[in-house]
């Protein structure tokens, strides 16, 4: 098919339509490509025309507007770099240039010169300078008897550069003549200069690497490297921050101070009392609670690290709030069953209340069980609280207030209420359920059952029901019930498959199977394979392996039986006695069947007969495949367009540039064709 025919309006349309795509999706192929002719590289665009015409011995792709290319005789075959519009914007004078972090080191014989993303030369041929003396932003340099370390970022000398502990490597001790600077290069533009008496410099754990403590004189300071604000030197030891005590604490013969992790300076706290720090995260909010023997006060800092609530004389915890808004709870601190307080960030205000239990719905309700007894709800900032008459609220799941009756108690079980009002059974096996997706419940005769995330029962009653959570396939577990002497295998959305009776004394395996939507069952010698939403199920007694299959599609499988593959989708026998191989990646495919009848099945169980030798690219849009030689022919190539069936033959092997949303394809004779999501637009030889 050497030719397209369109009717002129629509070559007109095609074009415009092109012309907008071009001009509008720029970002999708930025800089021109390079592309390899008889007699050299040039440059051209998404449309095939060129963009620069000169020729080169060897070009590469453009990165951030420069791209390397090699000079042909006229440069004696030297090295230097363009732009997107051909202008020479380093030398042609190099025998190499190559990246180096964020430099180009370019090689003149056994000497570097070193250029910065700007393209601006910063060090002239150096024979002492090599890439392995570039490193976090500095570069090293050997004179003498002597090292003197230049930042390129600040264009700055030191004469020294040291790692201070081993476990932070990205924290340095900077020296020059007057002056020494502690120098993290996570922050390249931060020097935080110190006195060059400091002989002693310890790294704060837990602190983002921003707090150290320095040492003069038997002294200790703290101080904070990032906005170089430092204490005095008046600790004679200190205390780190670690996973449960948050606060920094600098010691002197009288009291301890404590700082945050920040360096603030927060309290003061006699020597010779006992105290304790915790602190926890809650959606990046930081709670953090401290204080002296048998006292408590704490703190909550929001994630810009603002200071909320400060010096609570309580204990602050969050609140599980399905509405998405951040609530905490403060608690007597001692008694930790009364809540006195409510507090949201958003409010910015403590709500005073007595409650023992406080929950929160999705739709903004609150539900409480106060200390006189009593039960209600109320709509969060509003003052019309509604009573319960004889229930109580248990828990929250999912959203929704578990209810359990005062006079039966467990005798009806735990409940929720349907939108008419309707009781519902709702009794989570355990509280570790609420976690997951499909949950296991209990009923008063002690089944068991499945919840769904909308609290609907999806399963039968069951004897006992065994969760197997799924590594691969998270939120996508499955579990193993019982029932009189059979066993089920079920999945999360309440689908089941009767297991084969087992042997006593053997129990069943079950785990995820290569990645894929397959549960693997042991049971004693046998083993099968079970889909996780069509539950379909494989014995792979008979030396069965499974080439792909996903959660929409069934198995692609093969049997094996000596010499004679059989190749199967689901029940259904595709291929006997021929070949099959696997085709790429991503996305995969099998190929299969005899030169002439050969067809591909892909990773969606599409079908495809091209009847070819191989494939030689494959993507989700088309295939480019070679056939035999026949009858003292020239070898063929064929590119197979999925969306139409289409097949357009070359007789050599096609060249394939793509971007974003297009694909080109070079034919013998300089034409190209343009394939949009699958489609053949036009030729441009017409």
């Amino acid at each position: 098919m050497n030719r397209i025919s369109l009717q002129l309006n629509l070559i007109t349309l095609v074009v415009f339509l092109l012309n907008i795509f071009f001009t509008t999706n720029i970002s999708a192929q930025e800089y021109p490509l390079p592309y390899k002719t008889s007699n050299g590289y040039l440059y051209i665009n998404e449309k095939g025309k060129t963009e620069i015409n000169e020729k080169f011995k060897c070009a590469y792709h453009f990165i951030n507007n420069i791209a390397i290319v090699q000079g042909g005789k006229k440069r004696d075959f030297l090295t230097g770099a363009i732009d997107n519009k051909g202008k020479v914007i380093i030398p042609f004078y190099y025998n190499e240039i190559s990246e180096c972090g964020e430099l180009l080191a370019a090689r003149k014989g056994d000497n570097y010169a070193f250029y910065n993303k700007n393209n601006e030369l910063l060090l002239g041929l150096q024979d002492s300078i090599s890439p392995s003396d570039i490193k976090d932003g500095f570069v090293r340099n050997y004179r003498n008897g002597d090292y003197s370390y230049y930042h390129i970022a600040s264009k700055r000398y030191f004469t020294s550069k040291t790692e201070i502990n081993r476990n932070y490597p990205s924290i340095y001790r900077l020296g020059t003549n007057q002056q020494d600077y502690i120098f993290n290069i996570n922050h390249q533009d931060n020097f935080c200069a110190i006195d060059t008496k400091v002989y002693q410099i310890n790294v704060m754990p837990f602190c983002n690497e921003e707090i150290v403590f320095v040492k003069k004189s038997d002294r200790w300071a703290i101080l904070n490297i990032t906005n170089n604000e430092c204490s005095e030197f008046i600790y004679t030891a200190y205390k780190a921050p670690s996973k449960n005590k948050i606060f920094i604490e600098g010691i002197n013969n009288e009291t301890r101070h404590l700082y945050s992790k920040k360096g603030v300076f927060l309290d003061s706290l006699p020597f010779t009392h006992e105290n304790y720090q915790t602190c926890y995260l809650y959606e990046q909010f930081q709670v953090q609670s401290y204080g002296e023997y048998k006292t408590q006060y704490s703190e909550l800092i929001a994630p810009s690290g603002e200071v909320l609530l400060t010096k609570v004389n309580g204990i602050i915890s969050p609140i599980m709030n399905f509405d998405g808004e951040p609530t905490f709870t403060i608690k007597n601190k001692s008694n930790s069953n009364l809540i006195y307080g409510i507090f949201r960030p958003s409010d910015n205000k403590v709500v005073q209340c007595k409650y023992h239990e406080v929950f929160f719905d999705n739709k903004d309700t609150m539900y409480f069980n106060n200390t006189e007894g009593a039960s209600g709800c109320v709509k969060w900032g509003s003052t019309d609280t509604i009573y319960f008459e004889n229930k109580k609220v248990v828990d929250m799941v999912k959203g929704n207030p578990i209810f359990l009756d005062k006079d039966l108690g467990d005798q009806l079980g735990r409940y929720i209420l349907d939108e008419n009002g309707n009781k519902q059974k709702c009794n989570l096996d355990s509280k570790s359920e609420k976690e997951f997706e499909t949950m296991i419940a209990r009923n008063i005769d002690k089944s068991y059952y499945l919840l769904n995330s909308d609290l609907k029962v999806i399963s039968d009653n069951y004897k006992s029901i065994t969760r197997k959570q799924n590594e691969n396939f998270p939120g996508k577990d499955y579990f193993i019930a019982t029932l009189d002497s059979s066993s089920y295998l079920l999945d999360s959305d309440g689908n089941k498959v009767k297991l084969p009776s087992s042997n006593k004394r053997s129990k069943y395996m079950v785990y995820p199977y290569n990645k894929l939507p397959i549960i693997q069952i042991e049971s004693g010698y046998e083993k099968y394979l079970v889909h996780m939403k069509t539950m379909e199920t494989l014995f792979t007694a008979d030396n069965i392996s499974v080439m792909h299959t996903s959660i929409e599609t069934p198995f692609i499988w093969l049997r094996n039986k000596g010499e004679n593959p059989q190749l199967y989708l689901g029940a259904k026998l595709l291929s006997e006695n021929s070949p099959v191989r696997k085709v790429g990646e991503n996305p995969v495919c099998y190929l299969y069947g005899d030169e002439g009848e050969t067809k591909l099945i892909d990773n969606n169980a599409n079908i495809y007969t091209i009847g070819c030798e191989s494939v030689e690219f494959n993507n989700e849009h088309l295939f480019i495949l070679s056939h035999h030689k026949r009858y003292d022919k020239e070898k063929l190539y064929s590119v197979f367009i999925k969306q139409t069936s289409e097949q357009i033959f070359f007789k050599t092997k096609p060249i394939v540039l793509e971007s974003d949303k297009l694909i080109i394809v070079k034919r013998e004779g300089n034409p190209y064709y343009f394939t949009f999501n699958g489609e053949v637009l036009f030729d441009l030889n017409n």
